[in-house]
């Protein structure tokens, strides 16, 4: 699992990118996932704009980490929204899944 504890890459990850967060609900707030280097990790949203982003509730974000909902079914069923989708990788709904709670190794 990477440092940030949110996704779980399952391919390679881009070279560098900045996705965005956007989280409503009990947590709200904006958080961007940063890759570079080959590892993800979380930082609070930057002044950057983002190659991408993702707005979804904080529930569906658990539902999303627990492996309860995937990434398109959340998706599909309009929970969550993906923001100029065209720089988000095809495989981003698998780096969510069943991430929650993190290894504690």
């Amino acid at each position: 699992m990477n440092r940030a504890g949110l996704i779980q890459p399952t391919s390679p990850l881009p070279t560098l990118a900045r996705y965005r967060l956007h989280l409503t609900g009990v947590a709200t707030g904006d958080h961007d996932i940063v890759i570079e280097h080959g590892e993800a990790h979380a930082e609070p949203a930057a002044t950057t704009a983002p190659d991408a982003g993702i707005e979804t509730d904080t529930e569906t974000f658990v539902l999303l980490t627990t492996g309860r909902i995937g990434f398109e079914a959340a998706r599909d069923d309009g929970r969550l929204v993906v923001v100029d989708g065209s720089q988000l990788p095809p495989h981003v709904g698998r780096w969510f899944k069943g991430v929650w709670p993190p290894s504690l190794k």
